[in-house]
């Protein structure tokens, strides 16, 4: 059935349910994507190819979230405006998809110590920008956008499923066969790596270029499994009610890519040193400014602070102040460079 709505299968009171649990998740994911697009930005994350790959996530799940937000897929005519909307939609979820994919197959090249960055992320922007333009034009080719129940997408169910869905598991699997080897080999190599001097290196590139990756692929799994799950039950009941709770699900997962992927970036441990407020505020003085930054130490204050109240010790702090003169550091020694 084509250009089937909320109302034509639910309530009015869900449909609201349905509204403002799309409007709320895709606010929060608004904000997350914001944050990742800032932090990469202010430390200059992106000269790492892993980095560059959340960087284009963020954006797509910010554009997508967008495309949430101002969709309404209670409205039954086929305007140009909902076309607009439902094509932005295809485009920025097959985007988020191929990405999510690269993540995993990067995190999967990097367990298997193959570095090939460079032509490897030419490949990435090909593939990835290249199959979103090619699956957003077929459905505009024979007219498929309109209201899909809860937003603007491709309005024909049997559509959706075969122009997305059957895609979307395809690639699920893959990524859930990487990631399953991913697991397998670090924890079969990890003990080796820790243990073995001669083997030590390896662990420090497990620490640093492995392991900051592999909650993306797990989350990425998770989550999966709410939309196929919702997907599967419309395609074999295509004019029946489905259940709210699982429809609920699907409509909250979709947006969450930006929230969830800015969370797992701020538990990874490096991540929390560098978001000091010290350390911010420093960055973006240079970020902005440029030039060296000024530190003073909690000595050099306490210095001062003795040298006001306490004028009768005035040559000796003065002394004390020369010993301890102001350190002029670069934002790289404050954080990690990537």
């Amino acid at each position: 059935m084509e250009n089937l709505t909320c109302s034509a299968l639910y309530n009015k009171e869900q449909c609201n349910a349905f509204l403002i649990a799309r409007v709320v998740s895709s606010t929060l994911s608004i904000i997350g994507s914001l944050f990742l697009i800032f932090v990469i930005w202010l430390f200059r994350k992106y000269k790492r190819l892993l980095y560059r790959i959340l960087l284009y996530i963020a954006i797509c799940s910010l554009l997508h979230c967008i495309t949430l937000i101002v969709a309404d897929g209670n409205k039954s005519s086929d305007s140009i405006w909902c076309t607009v909307r439902g094509m932005s939609t295809q485009f920025n979820a097959w985007a988020l998809t191929m990405w999510q994919v690269c993540i995993t197959v990067h995190l999967y090249l990097s367990t298997m110590n193959i570095q090939a960055d460079k032509w490897l992320e030419r490949v990435y922007n090909i593939m990835c920008w290249g199959v979103s333009i090619i699956a957003s034009i077929i459905p505009l080719m024979f007219g498929k956008y309109g209201p899909a129940i809860t937003w603007c997408w491709i309005s024909d169910h049997q559509w959706r499923v075969w122009a997305f869905y059957i895609e979307y598991v395809a690639l699920t699997i893959l990524m859930f066969a990487l990631y399953a080897k991913v697991v397998h080999t670090v924890l079969t190599l990890k003990p080796r790596w820790r243990e073995r001097p001669t083997e030590s290196n390896k662990y420090e590139v497990y620490k640093k270029r492995i392991r900051p990756m592999m909650l993306y692929p797990l989350v990425i799994l998770v989550v999966s499994v709410c939309p196929i799950a919702y997907r599967v039950h419309t395609f074999f009941h295509p004019d029946s009610e489905t259940s709210f709770v699982l429809a609920l699900l699907h409509v909250i997962s979709v947006p969450m890519w930006g929230l969830l992927f800015a969370v797992i970036y701020g538990i990874d441990p490096e991540t929390r040193q560098e978001l000091s407020m010290l350390n911010i505020k420093a960055t973006i003085r240079h970020r902005l400014y440029g030039g060296r930054i000024e530190e003073i130490t909690v000595s050099e204050q306490h210095t001062r602070k003795t040298n006001t109240n306490n004028t009768s010790k005035g040559t000796t702090t003065e002394r004390e102040e020369s010993s301890l003169s102001n350190i002029s550091i670069e934002p790289s020694t404050v954080y990690p460079r990537a």
